[in-house]
């Protein structure tokens, strides 16, 4: 308050005393803010509406629409029931909702500082403003880590089920309370600082109302000297709360950044399984048709293959084709999803260490020149996240609708189609069809045998291949004869997309559903075989059927769809 005296007094002391102490709270703003707040809005309005279309677009692309926007599941894994989250429902909600309160904040902003009134309600929006942008970067990172645990589990368990669920659950329950801690804290001490504030201000108006137009004597600035420090007490208590923020913020961003790596992890596994695909498909069309080269099909291939006309038989090279193209589709989506995740949490990293260093080198307080600092740590991380969210809505949505072009509809192949059947080799393995309302191609498979299945006997004359591991040699399997050419025998071993039977453990409710619902630790009486890694990516995996035995055993019956 000592640098707002001047060095001598005249009749315009007051009313400059007056102007510093209001600049210091509401500084004058540059020109062209009305058009930035304007882009801002529409970037983050932009945001709402391609999530919705986005979410739309995949419901409608999905064959058993009532089961694709179920949003939190448990999944059975040897370890126990992992909370699985659906990343597009959720991605969607968590946009919806935080672009909401991002343009409450950004507009409560524009309208404090435009028309210079009380701060209130701005300053409650402003300081629990990282408390919703938390939850959502943990709800969505975790989904991607949670789908990597329930893939790998059968191969490298990292985690098990009760463990993975409690660091998500109550982990996250606690930073969800240390964040909310110090928004209650922030908000508390910028409070106070607006009150001494309307406190001074008042004594000020006063003085300036008594002395008229004569010169103030220091007698008369006596009143002001409690009011005063009053003030520059609330300030540096408003400014240890912002060095306060500042610091905690890596260490809640920090937990975000680490779960994210797992859904990177997984989609980079899944394009190495793709690739596996493609080898297999490769091998398949060598097979079926000798003199084509084993070589690796690129994609503009396997699109070609994935093409069917009009009127046309499906063949198995056909179906196969569409099953890795709406796989590729999916790692996309993943990919996109994890990277924009990464970036707006390293983004934020940088954001709070510049709130942290403004509170320290008092920049916000300089009555001088404080309008960039206040506008940029006030509104930098809302023009990170509508940048980053739009961009990465708009390719998600383009990808949609570019897989939704490309990749035809399984379900307009004839009834009597040839349909791929992936054989599981090894134990537990069951087959899977992949024709009409299949799901995703079970790439976690290492060894997997591609048969012709079909309706019509007329098929049979197709050839199988396969494709061996390790030391097995690949080789051309017998032709298919009539009395085998539709689906095998299902093994009594459970499949790929059940877990856990339902008749295993005394203690367990009707449907197979475990006691404890963070995930008992108990593994069940029969190991599934590799874990299907499109579990929350192709939500069809996590056992669609409505009931409350969410992965009951495979009875053999076509498991439904979703693109």
């Amino acid at each position: 308050m000592a640098s707002l005296v001047p060095t001598t007094l005249d009749e315009h002391t007051v009313p400059n005393i007056l102007a510093q102490l209001d600049a210091t709270l509401y500084p004058a703003p540059t020109s062209g803010l009305l058009a930035r707040m304007a882009v801002l809005w529409t970037l983050t309005g932009l945001s709402i509406i391609v999530a919705v279309l986005y979410l739309y677009l995949h419901y409608q692309n999905t064959i058993d629409r009532r089961r694709s926007l179920w949003l939190v599941r448990l999944v059975d894994r040897p370890s126990g029931r992992f909370v699985v989250i659906n990343p597009r429902p959720a991605l969607t909600g968590v946009v919806i909702i935080y672009s909401i309160y991002a343009l409450v904040y950004e507009g409560a902003f524009w309208y404090v500082y435009s028309t210079r009134c009380a701060q209130n309600l701005y300053i409650g929006v402003r300081n629990f403003n990282p408390v919703p942008l938390f939850i959502g970067g943990w709800i969505l990172s975790w989904s991607g880590l949670q789908a990597f645990l329930v893939a790998v589990e059968s191969e490298r368990k990292f985690m098990s089920a009760r463990t993975a669920n409690t660091f998500f659950i109550v982990g996250g329950t606690l930073l969800v309370l240390s964040s909310v801690g110090i928004g209650i804290y922030t908000t508390i001490m910028t409070v106070r600082i607006l009150d001494r504030y309307n406190e001074l201000r008042a004594a000020l108006v006063e003085l300036e109302r008594s002395l008229g137009s004569r010169v103030p004597a220091l007698l008369d600035l006596i009143p002001l000297q409690l009011p005063a420090e009053a003030f520059v007490s609330a300030a540096n208590g408003a400014r240890r709360a912002g060095i306060v923020q500042g610091a905690a913020g890596p260490f809640l961003l920090l937990p975000i950044a680490i779960s994210n790596i797992g859904g990177i992890a997984l989609a980079i596994r899944m394009r190495r399984q793709i690739r596996e695909s493609i080898k297999v498909l490769a091998d398949g069309v060598a097979t079926v048709a000798p003199s084509t080269t084993r070589a690796r099909i690129d994609a503009r291939e396997v699109r070609a293959m994935a093409r069917q006309r009009p009127g046309e038989r499906a063949t198995v090279t056909t179906a196969h084709a569409r099953k890795i193209m709406a796989l590729q589709k999916a790692a996309k989506d993943l990919l996109a999803t994890t990277s924009v995740i990464a970036f707006v949490s390293l983004c934020l990293f940088f954001v709070v260490a510049w709130i942290a260093w403004c509170s320290v080198t008092n920049k916000l307080s300089d009555t001088s020149n404080n309008w960039p600092y206040v506008e940029s740590t006030a509104l930098l991380s809302e023009w990170i996240y509508a940048i980053a969210i739009t961009t990465s809505l708009f390719y998600l949505l383009y990808n949609a609708v570019r897989a939704r072009r490309r990749i035809p509809d399984l379900e307009a192949a004839s009834p009597g189609a040839v349909r791929p059947v992936l054989v599981g080799v090894g134990p537990g393995a069951g087959s899977m069809d992949l024709g009409e309302k299949s799901t995703s191609l079970p790439h976690e498979q290492e060894q997997v045998e591609v048969e012709m299945a079909e309706s019509d006997p007329s098929a049979s004359e197709l050839p199988s291949f396969a494709r061996e591991q390790g030391d097995s040699a690949a080789g051309l399997l017998p032709p298919a004869t009539a009395s085998d050419a539709g689906r095998r025998p299902l093994s009594p071993a459970r499949s790929w997309a059940s877990f856990a039977s339902n008749r295993e453990g005394s203690d367990s409710s009707p449907g197979g559903w475990r006691s404890s619902w963070l995930g008992r630790g108990a593994a069940p009486k029969l190991a599934s075989p590799a874990a299907s890694i499109m579990v929350t990516v192709e939500t069809s995996q996590v056992c669609d059927d409505g009931s409350r035995t969410m992965c009951a055993p495979w009875d053999g019956r076509d498991v439904p769809s979703s693109r």
